[in-house]
């Protein structure tokens, strides 16, 4: 109260009134933060059970009702463990408490009995709880449960003393589950906080009457009624600030302080996250993003101390190394064999984090890989001389091991920005072993066809469990119970359309007269049978690419760099990315005469003697009018005929590989089809009609316009909502149109600088999101990946693009 502003401590707002008016707020359609939270939570429950980890005993700080919680309670009940999961509810109230048992007893009565919780209910302040939690479970892992965006309650810099005051507390062997609010627009976060029913004044408001009372001021301004309220959408800190006033004039005894009449006391800020402000967040806090699920509106990260953190990703890669029976192998021919990687992700790590460690030999012989021109293999960037042969599976993981104890004992002296960069790369290493075993999978795949023959009944027992590619997120996705990787459900939500419907949004990029979009809108649907959707105000777009700079963390050097303001004109592009029936189209080459949910089925062979036939005579890949010139020749002198993914076996039938195994085509149709550039740009000229593929700053847009309207939808519906324009940056990584180069104001990372700028000669494309495969801690939206245009082997996308 001494402050100028004065202001109340947050903890004021919560007495029982104040917890009673804070459920009923979680409840109004405005109020997004707790229904985006509860609705991640429900979605990635396997998933965050996993990467939290069985053995681990689960605290979460201010449960309150554990409603949200539940579903993550019961994920991780379900986790195989030897005995029952410990969670600890902590809370300075005890009838949030009482809440909690209730509320735990009912989720755990749906739980099979061979699966029990043990519930502790401390009653404490935060720190002083975790430490009591700590002494009760000494040599126990402890996961802390930070939700409800309750870290936005403090100040930019108050967040990271009270983080690092909580890890202090619950000592080694910790990691914090941190649920965050991100920031939207001016308008949805002063309707959120501003609530035409009133009932975010009266929880500010109580909170100021509590705090009066317990400093035993007892008069007539106790009256709700005396007070007025305010909420301020502070862009420039990027929170929002409540304020009340007084009718009157009050002084105060007990502390000596004066509230002058009209006079505002900040009652509580509610702070909103960027990827920018996240990473300062982590950085400050000393820990690092072990892996993270968000929304347009909501992110939920796992934070953890370096080594925790390293530990967390060598296990992921020792999974991922479990499933390879022979290290030499090399089922991606541009890429070194399987026993590279995790070697090279250590030497990387040592050469980066700990570059004053006297290296050994090995160092240099695993520490970069290749990407060699896919024309001409013998144009490749600098790395080290191919050993003619590589060492072996014991000799690679001896290495491994030495190195990973090095890394242990010299993290806590190593720079933390270049510990993150090679953190990250191992991840991204992660990914390219996925693609490694995609690959595998298809050529085990043809061995098993080859050798059965005519009886294909070996090859289609081999397969037939659900990829996991199309389960649900919480159905087992692949490698969850390792990684926390979460492909997610295509099919499900894919199969809301036709495979072969095309289903344009409209991006606002100009102004327009009246009536010119519904012209617009009924002359398109005459020649394309296609769907437009408008905004409200279709004004031009502009949009800024890259992060500037950072001052806290770190991103790699071709995210930095800034443009200025880009005008975006008007463009229509595909709703959803092009399905794998689509591109099955253009393989076959014919010409879909029916519609409806299965016209593909009736109207495309998909499969037998007919497929074959057509694969004969009809393919896109045999018409030179959809290829450069360049591309053609090299398709056709290596007898390219499908997607790398894809395959056709001796009868004619065609499969889809992932990573854990081949599937027919037709259980994948509605999936977006995974293509190089070339392929891409094939197929829209197959189109025709000026059919494109986005550029960068038309991504930007439209992420930024599907970001805005799930928002504006969720507030509306009260419920999570799907934008018009789906699955930019999931599902598959989006190609561009945008040939990769900095930014303006890029530098080379001087530790790594080779890393952007041997790719910067135009022969790779710009693409954005996060493949299935993509592991949770690098999936953000200034990540900017790249690949060659005819690189093959990516889990990337495409979507078609009009000009208006």
């Amino acid at each position: 109260m001494r402050s100028i502003p004065k202001t109340v401590p947050c903890r004021m707002l919560y007495d029982d009134e104040g917890s009673m008016l804070y459920e009923k707020i979680t409840r109004m359609p405005e109020y997004l933060p707790y229904r985006a939270e509860s609705n991640l939570l429900q979605s990635h429950a396997t998933s965050i059970a996993a990467s939290i980890g069985a053995e681990s005993v689960v605290i979460e700080l201010g449960c309150g009702d554990c409603t949200k919680t539940a579903h993550l309670i019961k994920a991780l009940m379900a986790l195989p463990r030897e005995g029952p999961l410990t969670f600890c509810a902590l809370d300075v109230s005890a009838e949030a408490l009482r809440q909690t048992r209730e509320s735990l007893r009912a989720c755990c009565s749906s739980v099979e009995k061979n699966s029990p919780m043990r519930l502790h209910c401390v009653q404490a302040e935060y720190v002083s709880g975790v430490e009591a939690i700590r002494r009760t479970f000494p040599d126990r892992r402890l996961t802390l449960l930070w939700l409800g965006s309750s870290a936005g309650n403090f100040s930019a810099d108050e967040a990271p003393d009270v983080i690092r005051a909580l890890m202090a507390a619950a000592g080694p062997r910790s990691t914090l589950l941190l649920g965050v609010d991100l920031w939207k627009s001016k308008r949805a976060l002063q309707g959120a906080y501003d609530d035409v029913h009133g009932t975010t004044r009266q929880f500010i408001v109580n909170g100021m009457l509590h705090t009066l009372r317990a400093l035993g001021h007892a008069c007539q301004v106790l009256s709700p009624g005396n007070w007025d309220y305010h909420v301020d959408v502070n862009e420039i800190d990027e929170q929002v600030e409540m304020y009340v006033s007084s009718a009157r004039r009050i002084a105060l005894s007990t502390p000596d302080v004066v509230i002058q009449a009209k006079e505002r006391v900040l009652m509580e800020i509610s702070r909103k996250f960027t990827d920018a402000s996240l990473r300062e967040l982590a950085t400050r806090s000393g820990l690092f993003l072990q892996a993270q699920w968000r929304s347009s509106g909501f992110a939920i990260q796992l934070l953890s101390p370096a080594v925790e953190a390293f530990e967390a990703t060598w296990r992921s890669t020792d999974a991922l190394m479990r499933k390879v029976a022979d290290w030499r192998r090399r089922p991606i021919a541009l890429r070194h064999p399987y026993c590279f990687y995790p070697a090279h992700v250590m030497a990387f790590a040592l050469l980066k984090a700990l570059p004053e460690r006297r290296p050994e030999p090995l160092d240099h012989t695993f520490s970069r890989g290749i990407d060699p021109s896919v024309r001409d293999p013998q144009r490749c960037h600098g790395h080290p001389p191919v050993p003619a042969q590589w060492p072996g599976r014991q000799e690679v993981e001896t290495y491994v091991a030495r190195a990973r104890d090095a890394l242990r004992r010299g993290l806590a002296g190593a720079e933390e920005s270049a510990a993150c960069m090679a953190l990250e790369h191992e991840l991204m290493h992660q990914e390219t072993l996925c693609y490694m075993l995609v690959q595998q999978r298809k050529q085990d795949f043809l061995a098993r066809a080859e050798e059965a023959g005519e009886n294909r009944s070996g090859n289609a027992q081999a397969d037939k469990k659900t990829p996991s590619f199309l389960r649900g997120q919480d159905d087992d996705p692949y490698l969850s119970t390792s990684m926390g990787l979460s492909p997610g459900s295509l099919r499900r939500r894919f199969a809301a359309k036709p495979a072969d419907e095309d289903v344009y949004a409209l991006v606002p990029g100009r102004k327009v007269g009246d009536g010119e979009v519904e012209r617009a809108a009924r002359a398109e649907a005459k020649r394309r049978d296609c769907v437009l959707v408008s905004l409200d105000n279709p004004a031009p777009r502009q949009v800024v690419l890259g992060q500037g700079s950072i001052s806290h963390g770190f991103i790699w050097d071709n995210e930095l760099g800034q443009t200025e303001p880009i005008v975006v004109k008007a463009f229509k592009l595909g709703r959803l990315p092009v399905t794998v029936a689509e591109f099955h189209r253009f393989v076959v080459q014919r010409k879909v005469l029916e519609r409806g949910c299965a016209a593909w089925r009736s109207a495309l062979p998909l499969s037998g003697a007919a497929a074959q036939r057509a694969l004969c005579s009809l393919q896109g890949y045999e018409t030179a009018a959809y290829w450069s010139e360049e591309a053609y020749a090299y398709i056709s002198s290596h007898d390219w005929k499908m997607p790398q993914t894809w395959c056709v076996d001796a009868q004619g039938d065609y499969y889809v590989a992932s990573t854990d195994g081949v599937f027919p085509l037709e259980q994948v149709a509605d999936c977006p089809a995974y293509v190089s550039w070339e392929e891409a740009q094939a197929y829209c000229r197959m189109t025709g009609q000026g059919a494109r593929m986005l550029t960068e700053a038309e991504y930007e847009a439209a992420w930024e316009h599907a970001a805005a309207q799930t928002v504006e939808r969720m507030q509306l519906q009260g419920k999570a909502a799907l934008p018009d324009v789906q699955y930019l940056d999931s599902r598959g990584w989006e190609w561009t149109d945008t040939a990769f180069k900095g930014l303006p104001g890029f530098k080379p990372d001087p530790r790594y600088p080779e890393y952007s700028t041997d790719f910067t000669h135009g022969d790779h494309m710009v693409l954005k999101g996060a493949s299935p495969y993509t592991p949770p801690a690098i999936q953000r939206h200034s990540f900017r990946n790249f690949y060659q245009k005819m690189y093959p082997a990516v889990a990337a996308k495409f979507r078609i693009v009009f000009d208006v």
